[in-house]
């Protein structure tokens, strides 16, 4: 027989998919407001393209979510 994959138990997830921690009240506020907002309102344009990936990955490191995905959308 075929076993079942545990169900999430309400679990919330951040606006990149992470789920919500302690240290995401940042995330929270973000969360609520991201769907209210437009991506070009948020969006950080990152010239020339080839510095995306360190920017992104540099705000992983400081753990700013709300940069990464800003970054993202731009």
């Amino acid at each position: 027989s075929l076993a079942k994959k545990p169900k999430l138990s309400g679990q919330a997830f951040g606006t990149l998919g992470r789920p919500h921690g302690d240290s995401s009240s940042s995330l929270l506020a973000l969360s609520s407001s991201s769907t209210t907002q437009q991506y070009d309102e948020i969006a950080i344009s990152v010239e020339p393209i080839t510095e995306l990936l360190s920017a992104i990955l540099a705000a992983e490191d400081e753990m700013n979510d709300e940069r990464a995905e800003a970054l993202l959308c731009g």
